[in-house]
């Protein structure tokens, strides 16, 4: 287990380098301040003395509460004024760092500033992106400028509906499935593919390549301040892997049709006879005729669609489907709000005529 000397800077005069263990400057000769803040450089020496080891196995430096000195772990007096060690005499913080959390310099000890950095410059490639994003950007910001509508006012020129009913009667109806309802008349049944069913056909041997646990490996992953002006190595284990090569019986699988019988038969049901339809050019709206209800028919589906004939502001005319309500309720010759674009598109304000979506 590896110890480095660390470093720390004159808060008096500015001098910087001073080596960790000491405890007066270099430069101006004054103390190393309580509030110092011991910093690691990336070329920092190991200890190899026995004794330095020792002395940075101690523990950490203690402060004297009474004259300020620095004193080593081991010390039960101050050194400099010669009063006991007291429960005021406070030893100094001790902490542990992450590899890439080691300060390095005095600047790196302190608070770190909010500010984001430049971003690099653009490589050429990264200038091509960018080009090509700001073609895109162009042709997007194009587009909508013909398409992206603004609100007009239209004239109703005419209306347009179309209606239907389907017709349904009873009677036998032709029909086939996998069961046989209560009822129906079988006209044949026979063998048919119901799904499919995936089985092994074959085997295919493969290799693979997997990693395989072989034991552990201490790491250095982080330092430990001592707070004597020593930086500790601190270890972290973990596995060590090694890639083998393996191989394996991979299944090959086919689709194996199943068959169920099907049934074709006839049953007596309700079935579409015919549509009949209304349309008009104007309004009012109407239902086609159909004919009455028996036992044996009856009224089925109903399907309708409206459209407006409006006039945008350049006399331009568009045909637009509409809700029933917003058809009936305008007239030829009313206004109404519509969009419209650059492109010479018209559409409905639906926001504005309150259709709900």
């Amino acid at each position: 287990m590896g110890i480095q000397v660390g470093r720390w800077d004159c808060k008096y005069c500015g001098h910087k380098g001073n080596l960790g263990p000491e405890t007066k400057c270099g430069g101006c000769g004054g103390p190393r301040a309580k509030d110092v803040k011991f910093y690691l450089p990336e070329d920092a020496e190991y200890l190899t003395d026995e004794a330095a080891i020792q002395t940075a196995e101690a523990g950490p430096d203690w402060h004297c509460d009474h004259c300020g000195a620095d004193n080593k772990a081991g010390s039960t007096k101050c050194r400099q004024c010669g009063n006991d060690r007291t429960q005021e005499d406070e030893a100094r913080e001790t902490r542990e760092y992450g590899l890439d959390e080691v300060p390095h310099s005095d600047e790196d000890t302190r608070p770190k500033k909010d500010k984001t950095p430049p971003p690099p410059p653009p490589s050429k490639s990264r200038k091509g992106l960018w080009g090509c994003l700001g073609v895109i950007g162009l042709i997007v910001a194009v587009l909508a400028f013909f398409f992206w509508p603004k609100s007009v006012v239209a004239t109703v020129a005419g209306h347009r509906f179309e209606r239907t009913i389907d017709v349904e009667t009873y009677g036998p109806v032709q029909r086939s499935g996998w069961d046989l309802p209560a009822g129906a008349t079988l006209i044949r049944q026979y063998q048919d593919v119901h799904h499919h069913d995936k089985v092994v056909d074959r085997y295919e041997t493969r290799t693979r390549t997997v990693q395989e646990k072989v034991g552990e490996e201490r790491y250095v992953c982080g330092k430990k301040d001592m707070g004597n002006g020593h930086f500790k190595d601190k270890y972290c284990t973990r596995p060590k892997y090694r890639n083998k090569t393996e191989t394996y019986r991979e299944p090959v699988y086919r689709d194996v049709p199943v068959y169920k019988t099907k049934y074709e038969y006839t049953i007596m049901d309700w079935s579409v006879a015919q549509t009949l339809k209304a349309e008009g050019p104007a309004k009012p709206a109407r239902w086609p005729d159909t004919p009455a209800a028996t036992d044996t028919r009856r009224q089925g589906k109903k399907t309708e669609k409206y459209w407006l004939k409006l006039k945008d502001e350049k006399g331009k005319e568009h045909e637009l489907e509409a809700p029933y309500a917003i058809w009936d309720r305008f007239g030829v010759g009313d206004k109404m709000p519509a969009k419209a674009n650059r492109a010479g598109g018209l559409s409905l304000d639906e926001k504005a005529l309150g259709v709900k979506p």
